[in-house]
């Protein structure tokens, strides 16, 4: 409870905060994708300081990139997440690449 800075927080333990909020994925629903076409592309970690078990962290996203491949068969969303402790300390920096595919009708 107290934070203890010898208990550090598992690699891509940053990643499952992202999913703690009640609708992690409601940006993408806001932007009319349907998440039956959705897939994980990629995952990238920048750390600046170690988390540890008792931090209070804070996540800020902000989606960064759209673009479009293969004629408009996928788009590529790119995700940037800053993570800071409760003292504005910066922890991490994360970027996540969600790829979509589009249906595309047949030339």
């Amino acid at each position: 409870e107290a934070g203890h800075p010898d208990l550090p927080v598992p690699p891509t333990f940053l990643f499952g905060i992202e999913l703690q909020q009640p609708d992690p994925f409601a940006y993408l629903r806001a932007l009319g994708v349907d998440m039956l076409h959705v897939l994980h592309g990629e995952q990238e970690f920048t750390y600046h300081r170690t988390a540890h078990a008792g931090d209070t962290l804070t996540a800020r996203s902000t989606i960064v990139d759209v673009r479009s491949k293969n004629g408009g068969a996928l788009d590529l969303l790119t995700k940037d997440t800053t993570v800071t402790r409760a003292d504005g300390t910066h922890v991490a920096d994360l970027r996540t690449i969600t790829v979509v595919r589009n249906e595309v009708p047949a030339p």
